[in-house]
């Protein structure tokens, strides 16, 4: 091949790597937009279920319960989406998961009328979300090299933390145009809207919503191309043998943990905030531009992970939550509104910040532990860690009726995941003992990373003899 060839392969596969990036990052902003719009819509649905039945027993707790059923389809679909994607390509398997998605958000406008219905709803939106999100991720990983896995998992997910920038004053915009205040319902202790123009058009919201995310996804889950040529290493950790390294356990509990705020802030921020703000417009616009900052926090602790590994980058994130959750409650505890509302606004929007880098770390240090083959079914293992961690956020919030000891069950739980991560073993500790365990079994470890047994590499270097 001469050097004009090769240079013009080169330009080819960039440009190729650059579309399927940046579909990758479009066509996450929808769900993205369900997932962490969630905060901002949960006051809407809630008043209108009451509106229908006055004698209903919903209440701002039972939301916690469907954005955990959201959360549990995603991380079980993760896994479905690792294995169905050993049989289809991707691009079939995002533009499935895609028309499911869009299908599940249409249906929100009947199931919105009954919790129990609503949390199903959920559950289905979940389980089509996580096939797209995990197709994105195998796709972007499979154009880099180990060494930029951090920053291009964050770059490709970049797009999901986004959409609220946006959406949120959007749906806000759609739903409350004249900014109406909700009223306090002494029996139930919660804001509830009894405009009935803002009643009424919080179902049709995602009618809407279904018709323009299907017109952005479905031209774009077309471009998802898997690269053909990536050096995909044979995979030296089957997906039982995961199960026995330390190291899945670690990073499994610190997502456990390191769920707990994220599930927090973004299922109960706004009720949090209507107790002392009373701005619903204020509220919306805050919660959406705290998606700026759970957008930029991705490809950032992605290039903290790729510059200094997860030990580091996990510590800092998590200790950055905590210190931010601590905050986040002290903003009403400030008398002078106006400082309350901007302590308010930093540390939910540092919380995110924080929070979100774990899905750029997560994802990297998946590879780099346990191998790139099968890394959608065994990223989507580790990620059942965010279902168990939204469980357990809906368990406190039921049971503890206080927001002091809500706080700081969240601020513990950031902590705590901070101080786990330093018992993850350091790159050649790790290497060294992953070498002695293969040895046992036969099997050779070759310096791009893969294993291969020990008869066959005599037979190889017979052959090149």
């Amino acid at each position: 091949m001469t050097n004009n060839e090769s240079m013009i392969r080169g330009d080819i596969t960039k440009r190729r790597f650059a579309v399927t990036l940046l579909s990758c990052v479009v066509v996450l902003i929808p769900p993205g937009g369900i997932t962490y719009g969630f905060n901002s819509t949960t006051p809407y649905i809630l008043s209108y279920t009451r509106s229908l039945n006055p004698e209903d027993k919903t209440t701002k707790a039972d939301f916690g319960k469907v954005y955990a059923a959201l959360l549990t389809g995603h991380a079980v679909s993760m896994i479905l989406g690792g294995l169905l994607e050993r049989r289809i390509s991707t691009k079939l398997l995002a533009l499935f998961s895609v028309i499911a998605f869009n299908c599940a958000v249409c249906s929100i406008y009947w199931s919105c009328r009954n919790i129990t219905l609503l949390t199903i709803n959920y559950l289905m939106l979940g389980l089509s979300l996580g096939i797209v999100y995990v197709s994105s991720i195998i796709v972007s990983l499979s154009w880099v090299d180990e060494s930029r896995h951090g920053l291009v998992a964050g770059v490709a997910c970049f797009g999901y933390g986004l959409s609220s920038v946006f959406i949120c004053p959007l749906q806000t915009l759609f739903i409350n145009p004249n900014n109406v205040n909700p009223t306090y319902d002494e029996v139930s202790d919660e804001y509830i809207f009894t405009d009935m123009d803002v009643i009424s058009n919080s179902p049709k919201l995602y009618l809407i919503y279904a018709i323009v995310s299907s017109l952005i996804q479905i031209p774009l889950s077309l471009l998802f191309v898997k690269n053909g040529n990536s050096k995909e290493a044979k995979d030296y950790t089957a997906i039982k043998d995961m199960l026995s390294i330390r190291e899945f356990y670690i990073l499994f509990f610190i997502f456990v943990l390191i769920k707990t705020p994220l599930a927090f802030i973004a299922s109960y921020a706004k009720f949090y905030g209507e107790a002392f703000i009373d701005d619903d417009m204020f509220l919306s616009v805050i919660s959406g531009f705290a998606a700026l900052f759970n957008s930029l926090g991705r490809p950032f602790w992605g290039f903290v992970y790729d510059k200094v590994k997860v030990k580091i980058s996990l510590f800092s994130l998590c200790f950055g939550a905590g210190l931010s959750i601590i905050i986040f409650y002290c903003s009403k505890l400030v008398t002078v509104g106006w400082l309350g509302k901007i302590i308010y606004s930093v540390s939910m929007w540092s919380t995110f910040f924080c929070v979100v880098g774990s899905y750029a770390v997560m994802p990297a240090a998946t590879a780099h532990f346990f191998g790139e083959a099968d890394l959608g079914i065994k990223y989507g293992i580790l990620y059942l860690g965010q279902a168990f961690g939204a469980v357990v956020s809906v368990i406190y919030v039921t049971y503890i009726p206080f927001w002091c000891p809500i706080m700081i069950v969240v601020m513990c739980s950031a902590l705590v995941a901070g101080f786990i991560s330093i018992s993850l073993r350091s790159e050649e500790a790790f290497q060294q003992c992953k070498i002695r365990s293969l040895s046992q079994q036969g099997i050779l470890l070759l310096d791009n990373g893969s294993g291969i047994k020990s008869d066959e590499m005599e037979l190889l270097e017979f052959n090149n003899d």
